[in-house]
């Protein structure tokens, strides 16, 4: 920890809880700061901290964001070399305060007195998170928007294991961070932290909250405005970033079948089953995206070493899921 860092750290401790913790994990979004701290700043929330690290960024975000803390004392910034998404939430997250975390991202909108409602919505039922609703838009994030997701238990209280079990039945698995607010006691007691150097991580994560969780309330109303970035990692379509994006698809499949033949019953089945889906999004990577065949040959010994094809096709209950699992092997071995 540089010492910079650490002086933060030791100023604000002295100061009081805030009762809610926003990090903003930063890289190259000058052209959308201000409408996100906009958005933030106008919260009916004035007991509150954001912690904005900015990762390594090679644009104006650090500078934008140094002006912004000078005009609000509640605005933290931490300035970190370049480790991906995930390592600028866990080192916002270790200098989170707050009695609620929330993270957003940075190209992203919050609609008005949303944290006022989550406040009142999480205590009121004791979650130990709650999960929104979102809208996705392309310059402005006002009007009228269809809701992303419409399949969730709204207005209800389950557990987090009911919860994996009813997603994955309506094939609506609501993944984003930027859709829960969390009791950060329930992230300390359990110790969960997100998985660095990968993609698709919010995956992995949001399971092992959901694992977790006893109580989680899900609120219908869309107030996260969710931007259409085609300068988003999961846009860009070099070999390099599908290259990371397999590999993050290999690492997360390996690591969910974990998980899932560590539980029983409709669970186990419920994971297994998220784990062929995933097969089908990693096919679709090999297929429709990756385009250089050394790199695709390279990838599929990697996939064929590392998926575990059999568990997945003795675990499967549908001609589909049979058939994705089997076609995702024979093409690997032709990528070959």
């Amino acid at each position: 920890m540089s010492n910079s860092i650490e002086n933060v750290y030791l100023d604000r401790i002295m100061e009081s809880v805030p009762k809610i913790s926003i990090v903003v994990p930063v890289y190259n979004a000058s052209d959308y700061i201000d409408l996100l701290m906009e958005s933030l700043l106008s919260q009916d929330v004035v007991n509150m901290e954001i912690i904005a690290v900015n990762d390594g960024s090679t644009d104006d975000s650090l500078s934008i964001l140094k002006k912004w803390s000078c005009f609000d004392s509640r605005i933290t910034v931490l300035n970190i070399s370049n480790g991906g998404p995930s390592r600028a939430r866990n080192i916002g997250m270790n200098y989170a305060r707050g009695e609620w975390l929330y993270f957003v991202d940075a190209d992203d909108w919050v609609a008005p007195e949303t944290l006022k409602c989550w406040i009142y919505l999480a205590e009121k039922n004791n979650v130990d998170f709650l999960l929104g609703n979102a809208f996705s838009f392309e310059n402005e994030p006002t009007g009228e928007h269809r809701n992303i997701f419409i399949k969730q238990p709204w207005g209800r209280c389950i557990s987090g294991e009911d919860w994996i079990i009813h997603a994955v039945a309506q094939a609506e698995w609501p993944h984003y961070c930027w859709l829960q607010f969390i009791r950060r006691d329930f992230l300390i007691h359990h110790d969960i932290t997100y998985p660095e150097d990968i993609l698709h991580e919010d995956i992995l994560w949001t399971m092992n909250l959901s694992l977790a969780a006893k109580c989680i309330y899900f609120d219908v109303t869309p107030r996260y405005g969710y931007r259409c970035n085609q300068q988003s990692i999961m846009n860009v379509s070099t070999p390099t970033a599908i290259a990371k994006r397999i590999n993050g698809y290999i690492f997360l499949i390996d690591r969910i079948v974990q998980i899932g033949t560590e539980k029983r019953g409709d669970l186990r089945k419920a994971i297994l089953l998220q784990a062929n889906r995933e097969c089908g999004h990693l096919l679709g990577l090999f297929r429709k995206r990756l385009h250089d065949k050394e790199l695709k040959s390279f990838l599929a010994h990697v996939a064929l070493r590392k998926v575990p094809f059999k568990l997945l096709l003795y675990e499967a209950r549908s001609f589909k899921e049979v058939w994705r699992i089997m076609r995702m092997w024979l093409l690997l071995k032709k990528y070959l």
